[in-house]
């Protein structure tokens, strides 16, 4: 029998319910790989990989059957897109520096009065779970600085001494794995291809940044007030002010759902829903030439809004513009764009959604608030680049350089037994492309300068940073829109 990939989604339905059986069968049967290895070949196996894997992840509960076959298509996208295998200690040594770092279930006693939890009674007054809801709310509530001192250090320190075992482990083993892979350690590795290219250019970057303020990070922030809006009018509103300025066009169709044009190109479809957090979520992916995106923006739901939920907000449409311009299918073979700007285009709605030129037009929306450098993520960034820069892990060296670093951003020493890497997910998942998010935020803003001083248009940054950065570098598309600001 034949196969439709159209009918990939249906067959498999069908075999979950009535001849479960057969579903690994017809599940291999439509990954078999092309006969011929031809360009074009590969190109529309892949596609059709992708198609399966997103209409498998469109099913509600897949039982065991599909989700195995699940796991055999990412299993076989990964085989073709030229992903690299890590080795099972290396996999092992950072899960279990991701569980240490996200284990809910550690508390803390709470001893002094003054320090009791306000917001419950008895016993449970002095207890406090170190989870990231807990502390914050612990410290936003707290009024003696002195406990909030003790709480987010307890909170920082969380992973203990048996963190730097783990940290030893994870920085021998990809210094290693970079190794046989013809580099001198992980950091030529990682950076190879990439926007900054050498460790000195990233230390040059990121000392360039000065935060945005020095409160220290137990302090209470002073966050802006709350403005009260219509969640879906303002949603509505963003969406179409976004596609005007990049000069597209949304064409309505029934139910909170758009076409998204490009004069005479359809990208894909488009719709909106009210969820806790505003985010994107790609149903389909956009192959050109093989069948258009589908993609649903989610805005927050309460009518009570800061200009930071407007900036994620708008961050999250223009990641969906580009995930329907044709990017976004990850480790894609020809792949040339920079790894550490990958987050570039949701940078850039995070910069306009900030900018009271793009608020001020969409009627009643919460005033913008600019975007900057926190102390804590600048400090937290420098350090990890100082980790994975190291030949082997030393501990008390990051400790010095830390003091160094807290003292430079917060203009005070820092609290003492504080080990700033025991607990950081984000030093593993991410690893020596931390600085990432801090370069695309730069860039996005220099570019939003631009466009506000009417030096570039809106068009043009859609057609440099969206469209032709498609699977292309963005330096040239970043050298011509910075030619034309001059």
């Amino acid at each position: 029998m034949t196969l439709r990939w159209s009918d990939g989604l249906l067959i498999l339905t069908l075999a979950g319910t009535t001849a479960q059986g057969q579903t690994l069968e017809l599940c291999e049967q439509l990954l078999a790989p092309p006969q011929g290895a031809s360009a074009l070949s590969l190109g529309r196996y892949k596609a059709q990989l992708v198609q399966l894997q997103d209409q498998l992840r469109a099913i509600p509960y897949p039982d065991e059957l599909l989700a195995n076959c699940h796991h055999k298509v990412s299993r076989a996208l990964a085989r073709y897109s030229g992903k690299v295998e890590r080795p099972l200690p290396l996999i092992s040594a950072e899960a279990a520096y991701l569980t240490m770092t996200q284990d809910n279930r550690r508390t803390i006693q709470i001893n002094r009065k003054a320090c009791l939890r306000q917001d419950v009674e008895g016993e449970q007054a002095r207890t406090l779970t170190l989870s990231k809801r807990s502390v914050g709310r612990y410290l936003f509530q707290a009024a003696d600085s002195g406990c909030a001192r003790s709480v987010w250090l307890a909170w920082q320190n969380r992973g203990g001494q048996q963190a730097d075992r783990h940290l030893d482990t994870i920085l021998a083993l990809s210094h290693h794995q970079a190794r046989e892979r013809g580099y001198d350690d992980v950091m030529a590795w990682k950076l190879d291809g990439a926007f900054l290219g050498s460790y000195q250019q990233v230390d040059r970057f990121l000392s360039g940044l000065n935060p945005e303020s020095a409160k220290l990070p137990w302090k209470r922030p002073n966050t802006p007030r709350y403005s009260y809006v219509d969640p879906h009018q303002l949603a509505l509103a963003t969406l179409e002010q976004l596609a005007q300025l990049f000069g597209l066009s949304l064409a309505p169709l029934p139910g909170d759902h758009w076409q998204l044009w490009d004069g005479r190109r359809y990208l894909g479809t488009l719709s909106l829903a009210p969820a806790e957090r505003s985010g994107y979520l790609g149903l389909q992916r956009n192959l050109v030439n093989y069948y258009p995106g589908i993609g649903q923006v989610h805005y927050r739901n309460k009518v009570r809004w800061r200009g930071e939920h407007l900036s994620e907000l708008a961050g999250s449409i223009t990641t969906a513009f580009y995930h329907l311009a044709g990017h976004q299918l990850e480790n894609y073979l020809g792949q040339r764009q920079e790894p550490d700007l990958v987050s570039l285009p949701r940078a850039i709605g995070l910069a306009l959604g900030a900018t009271p030129a793009f608020t001020s037009a969409l009627g009643k929306a919460p005033e913008a608030e600019p975007l900057g450098f926190g102390p804590g993520e600048l400090l937290r960034t420098r350090l990890s680049l100082a980790f994975w820069h190291q030949s082997n892990h030393q501990p008390q060296e990051l400790a010095r350089q830390q003091q160094q670093l807290f003292r430079r951003y917060y203009g005070v020493d820092a609290p003492k037994g504080w080990r700033p890497l025991s607990a950081y997910p984000k030093l593993v998942e991410q690893g020596p492309m931390l600085y990432g998010h801090l370069l695309a935020k730069k860039t996005a803003m220099d570019l939003v300068d631009l466009w506000r001083s009417d030096r570039i248009s809106g068009p043009q940054l859609w057609e440099e940073m969206f469209v032709n950065s498609n699977h292309q570098a963005y330096s040239p598309s970043l050298a011509r829109l910075t030619q034309s600001g001059n």
